[in-house]
């Protein structure tokens, strides 16, 4: 997981890391990783600690992660998560632009366009749903 977080190359894989005030404790990463096979689309993973649920610094980190995207050429960011997620199943009668594109066995991933400005409110629900809930990795 280190390796997976901290081996990156600023074009296609980045990382942002929210640090608490005194930079000694971490409160948030998101990361993405480009798709070998569509260089548009990238995997994006978000994490935020419980104590900072709800205060917004999930999305903060997903708009930088997202502007920085953008300036890398991937339009589109595809996430993987469990599909026992209830909430996520209801989600995704009303998001409009989100795609399922595979459910396997226990996951669904779906497929996201990325906004050319700020998050589309699609993608900052479905991306505050997975912070808050279950989110399958892809090892």
């Amino acid at each position: 997981m280190l390796d997976e977080l901290t081996d990156i190359d600023h074009r296609d894989h980045e990382a942002i890391v929210a640090l608490d005030e005194r930079g000694s404790v971490g409160l948030g990463i998101a990361h993405y990783r480009r798709s070998p096979e569509r260089a548009n689309t990238a995997e994006v993973a978000l994490a935020v600690i419980d104590d900072w649920h709800g205060r917004g610094l999930g999305t903060l980190l997903l708009e930088v992660i997202s502007a920085r995207a953008r300036q890398e050429g991937i339009m589109t960011f595809t996430a993987r998560m469990l599909a026992e997620n209830h909430e996520m199943r209801g989600l995704r009668e009303r998001l409009g632009p989100v795609r399922i594109i595979d459910e396997a066995v226990g996951t669904v991933e779906v497929e996201v366009p990325i906004p050319a400005v700020r998050l589309a409110p699609a993608l900052q629900k479905l991306l505050r749903i997975a912070a808050r809930h279950d989110v399958a990795t892809s090892d």
